[in-house]
């Protein structure tokens, strides 16, 4: 199984342990892929770690932590996950003002400042993406007003994804399969599709400079570190790790 629980709901996760060990019972033998590390000591009974394509170490559940599995996959020891950095905050490049949308969110306000990282916390249902979504356009919102670079004001109604583009919004979404991706094309297509402005040949004329989409996409493979066999190679074939780089 290659992260199954990727797209689903605490409930659903528990009721597919549930099944995976009643297989388990009738005698049948499960590979189970995660990088959700609890799910993968509650549900296994022995590991294998791979880094790069090579296996670094093996064992029975019961005789490792989740820390020593971190340190196998990473090659070395972590600790902190997320080390602070000192850097400057600065101005607002986003004002969020009263955002509703059809069913969700009620009425949602923040700001978010350049050099800055905001987390936006709660339950599965608690409109988290909702939010998101309405923010770039993908789901319309009904009320609420934005301000980017603090002077540019736009009505959350107003918003659709190649205007948010455009005003240099971007979404990554959490479901890469079905929103984040088209799996049956090329890395180089999935790499470009967003942004095919930028490659098009000068006088426009909707003509893509191919030598000049190419060099921007092995960068992008270079830099990221994905492991594929080329450029043209489909997204379907990629591990899952590479497919979310």
């Amino acid at each position: 199984m290659d992260e199954p629980t990727s797209s689903l709901t605490a409930a659903d996760t528990r009721a597919l342990f549930r099944v995976i060990n009643r297989l388990k019972e009738n005698g049948i033998a499960v590979i189970y892929i995660s990088h959700f590390l609890e799910e993968v000591q509650e549900i296994s009974d022995a590991y294998t770690v791979l880094r790069d394509g090579e296996t670094v170490g093996s064992g029975r559940m019961a005789d490792v932590t989740i820390p020593e599995i971190i340190e196998m996959m990473v090659g070395r020891k972590l600790h902190e996950m997320f080390p602070k950095t000192d850097h400057a905050i600065g101005e607002t490049l986003l004002h969020v003002d009263n955002l509703k949308g059809r069913h969700m969110p009620h009425g949602v306000s923040f700001d978010l400042r350049r050099g800055e990282i905001l987390g936006i916390a709660g339950l599965v249902g608690s409109g988290r993406s909702e939010t998101i979504r309405s923010i770039f356009g993908l789901e319309r919102a009904k009320d609420g007003m934005l301000t980017l670079s603090g002077s540019q004001k736009i009505t959350a109604a107003a918003m659709f994804p190649r205007r948010a583009m455009e005003k240099s919004v971007d979404l990554l979404s959490e479901d890469r399969k079905e929103e984040g991706l088209a799996v049956s094309m090329s890395i180089r297509a999935n790499t470009t599709l967003s942004s095919l402005t930028r490659f098009a040949s000068l006088g426009g004329w909707g003509l893509i400079n191919l030598r000049k989409e190419g060099e921007g996409v092995q960068r992008w493979i270079k830099d990221l570190g994905i492991k594929c066999q080329g450029a043209w190679q489909p997204v379907v074939g990629l591990s899952g790790g590479n497919q979310q780089k």
